[in-house]
């Protein structure tokens, strides 16, 4: 009998396990190039980025507020943001340590719909963890 229960243990576990699979990882590849949505828990702000692999554009879709920044992938799932020029309507400037130091970006957690990652610049303290949601 015991090893009857044995399998149907296995089952129900795999059977478990296969459910909760339903998350498909995605390759970080495929974050390079696209169109985004950063609804930012730091000041509850939504920002619309648009991708391709060395430029990256950031707007602010209510204040029309607009960030460019280069884009140099270190890795496939980590790269760098340095912050080149923002729109003449923006609220503040650039801060010159965001230019000099780019934003080291790491994503930590992927799938088919959105990634999780975490940003840091050096020398600063500054370390963000967020969402960027896949436009389709």
């Amino acid at each position: 009998m015991k090893p009857l229960y044995h399998f149907l243990f296995i089952i129900f576990v795999s059977l478990l396990l296969s459910c909760t699979a339903k998350q498909v990882q995605t390759d970080c590849k495929s974050f390079k190039q696209g169109h985004f949505k950063l609804h930012s828990e730091l000041d509850n702000s939504v920002s619309i980025i648009d991708r391709n692999d060395t430029l990256q554009t950031e707007t602010n879709p209510i204040t029309g507020q607009m960030v460019k920044a280069a884009i140099k992938w270190t890795n496939d799932c980590e790269y760098e943001l340095t912050y080149l020029q923002q729109n003449r309507n923006s609220f503040d400037i650039i801060s010159p340590i965001l230019q000099i130091r780019p934003l080291k970006t790491k994503i930590i957690k992927a799938t088919k719909d959105y990634y999780v990652f975490t940003a840091t610049m050096a020398d600063t303290g500054v370390i963000l963890t967020d969402t960027l949601f896949i436009i389709r």
